[in-house]
């Protein structure tokens, strides 16, 4: 079953591609990129991709959905 929740059903979605490695010693790294953008960062370990999803999530809101009272609003 598929709900839409009304509050949001008029924002973008954020969209990310994490392409995931494993050396030959067990080691992961990633490439996580932010799809609207094309912006890509290099991580190493699971846990730094969630941190690397957050803090380009965190720039994209930021650049895309400005405060109002803020001066750099176009």
């Amino acid at each position: 079953m598929t709900t839409t929740d009304p509050s949001t059903s008029d924002r973008p979605y954020t969209t990310f591609v994490i392409r995931l490695l494993r050396d030959e010693a067990g080691e992961e790294s990633a490439i996580v990129e932010l799809v609207r953008t094309g912006e890509k960062q290099r991580v190493y370990g699971l846990a730094a991709i969630g941190e690397a999803i957050a803090d380009m999530a965190h720039r994209d809101r930021d650049v895309s959905d400005p405060d109002p009272g803020s001066p750099y609003v176009a």
